[in-house]
């Protein structure tokens, strides 16, 4: 003999999950502190080598975390920043052809770096 057991169907609904508002605080906090840390936690974990006539190249100069690891490395490094040669010298100038460069050469110390901000065209032709 089979005893038939009373099954209880659920009401209709999606396969969401439902969370009060206490949980979706904790989650959104969770969010949060994920994204707080990402970014300090993983200048730790890559590590990047600047060479010192290092330019950072047209095709990644809209990559904003480059350029301000960049700027914020070399500044803690004691060295000088060159903004915008690129529109006296041309962007399409060879590294030893920078102005930084002729600096270096004419101080005989590493002591300035090119920095470009952005995608900027050239002037010139």
């Amino acid at each position: 003999m089979r005893s038939e057991a009373h099954e209880v169907t659920p009401p209709f609904s999606s396969n969401l999950v439902r969370l009060s508002i206490r949980e979706w605080l904790v989650v959104l906090l969770v969010l949060v502190l994920l994204g707080a840390i990402s970014g300090p936690l993983w200048n730790r974990v890559e590590s990047y080598s600047w060479a010192a006539d290092y330019r950072i190249p047209y095709g990644s100069s809209e990559d904003y975390w480059l350029f301000g690891r960049f700027c914020t490395e070399v500044v803690g490094s004691g060295k000088t920043l060159v903004v915008g040669d690129s529109f006296v010298w041309g962007q399409y100038a060879g590294r030893a052809e920078t102005l930084s460069s002729f600096l270096n050469q004419e101080t005989g110390v590493d002591r300035v770096r090119k920095c470009r901000p952005g995608r900027v065209p050239p002037l010139g032709p």
